[in-house]
């Protein structure tokens, strides 16, 4: 409903306004996409981009590459949950869904499907300590599915070797720092990282910092990182 909400206003407004751009509305939790894009239209020069999305979840809803999807762009989504793939696949039929999950190595890894989807991990930790959690109205664990993993690398070399143009979300409930640091930035340089730190900003800062990305945005929930060496070169 919302979707289609969304659509009916853009060509309302687009009727009153040709000027008028799909980026003003949001699909993130907080705004993160629209500073993914002012950062690649307004500060890299960049119109068109790729992303790889990892821990995507859903085709729309809190979403940090929808947006993207909606104004022509592709990438890859990166989704264990084999109901949450098969929903991406059917609503975004450009992009690649992969649905696996995403880590320091292959393998394969317990999967712990929550009754609020977008809780769901690969942590056994994180995954029981939200059913403890009052703020969050103690949800359940579903089920527990063992879930292909694809080292993040690997990823990055089958589908962005050559690529310099993208961004990288990162969102998997208790695991993206050790997602981020598998990632060979010596090898691998996207333009943008978002990803989720709730809070513990100043370790992802400083690791980040040694690679040459700057922290452009936090708002206490994700971080946005800039590749600084392309700020640079402009």
């Amino acid at each position: 409903m919302r979707e289609a909400i969304e659509n009916l206003l853009h060509k309302v407004v687009r009727k009153v306004n040709p000027a008028y751009h799909v980026a003003k509305t949001s699909w993130s939790q907080q705004g993160e996409d629209l500073v993914i894009h002012f950062i690649f239209k307004w500060m890299l020069k960049v119109d068109k981009f790729s992303y790889l999305d990892i821990g995507a979840n859903h085709p729309f809803y809190l979403s940090n590459s929808y947006l993207f999807y909606k104004m022509g762009m592709t990438g890859v989504c990166v989704e264990p949950d084999p109901n949450g793939a098969t929903l991406l696949s059917r609503k975004r039929p450009k992009d690649t869904v992969l649905n696996v999950g995403a880590g320091s190595a292959a393998g394969e890894l317990d999967f712990f499907v929550m009754s609020s989807n977008t809780l769901s991990t690969f942590s056994k930790e994180v995954a029981h300590g939200y059913t403890q959690n009052a703020n969050m109205g103690f949800p359940t664990i579903e089920r527990v599915e063992r879930i292909r993993v694809m080292s993040v690398d690997e990823i990055l070399e089958k589908y962005f070797k050559s690529s310099k143009d993208y961004f990288i979300s990162i969102d998997v409930e208790g695991l993206d720092y050790e997602i981020l640091t598998a990632i060979n930035f010596s090898k691998y340089r996207p333009a943008v990282v978002c990803i989720e730190t709730n809070g513990d900003d100043q370790n992802t800062i400083a690791y980040m910092h040694q690679y040459n990305y700057l922290c452009h945005a936090t708002n206490g929930t994700n971080c946005i990182f800039i590749d600084q060496t392309r700020l640079e070169k402009i």
